[in-house]
């Protein structure tokens, strides 16, 4: 039900659009002379970031038809018998065609942009709640091994205190034994080049 009402609603402002284009081209024709679409341009941009790709295209249908009978001689007809006229139809539709789906792709993608900043805002809340938990040791490193933020199991677990943590005088990379630099090298090598790295065992000193 909620869906047909959505429907209902952004065609509703198709048409609404497409109307007042109508009016205010009807009060302007003296001025706008060959920019006859010019206002039906807006009115179907509108529509379509309103209502998304269909309500543009039914815009685009309603511009044309109106165009063709208030403002395409001979007037107040659907019969068109100037060539140069249905050209200009024809250019209309298309570019208009091309607006309505850059801007149904411009909505796609803030639609998809929008749900990966809900899927990293709930990831990151799931790590705070496990940091904050103190059942595990969790800490977050740069590239060059300095600790940037660690929870009070990881530091119990290596014996350092938060005052040293805050003075920057913890390293990971010095806290690593030898027989796992290479390792961790790998990691930060994979890391830059995929933005991920596979989950792998070390030891801290």
């Amino acid at each position: 039900m909620k869906g047909k009402i959505s429907l209902l609603s952004n065609y509703s402002v198709s048409i609404l659009c497409v109307g007042i284009a109508l009016v205010l081209t009807l009060l302007l024709e003296p001025f706008l002379d060959r920019s006859i679409f010019l206002i039906f341009f807006a009115a179907i941009a509108v529509s379509n970031w309103y209502g998304g790709i269909k309500s543009g295209l039914l815009a685009t249908v309603l511009s044309v038809i109106t165009a063709s009978y208030f403002f395409i001689d001979p007037r107040f007809s659907f019969y068109i018998e100037n060539p140069d006229s249905i050209i200009k139809l024809g250019l209309f539709t298309l570019v208009t065609m091309f607006i309505s789906w850059l801007n149904s792709e411009l909505r796609t993608s803030k639609q998809k942009l929008e749900i990966s900043f809900k899927h990293l805002a709930a990831s990151e809340a799931r790590f705070r709640r496990l940091k904050d938990a103190n059942i595990i040791g969790v800490i977050i490193t740069d590239i060059k091994g300095g600790i940037l933020e660690a929870n009070d199991a990881f530091l119990n677990m290596v014996g350092y205190t938060r005052e040293e943590l805050l003075a920057g005088r913890i390293n990971c990379r010095k806290m690593t034994p030898p027989e796992y630099l290479e390792k961790s090298d790998r990691s930060i090598v994979e890391l830059i080049d995929q933005g991920v790295c596979q989950p792998f065992e070390k030891q801290y000193i």
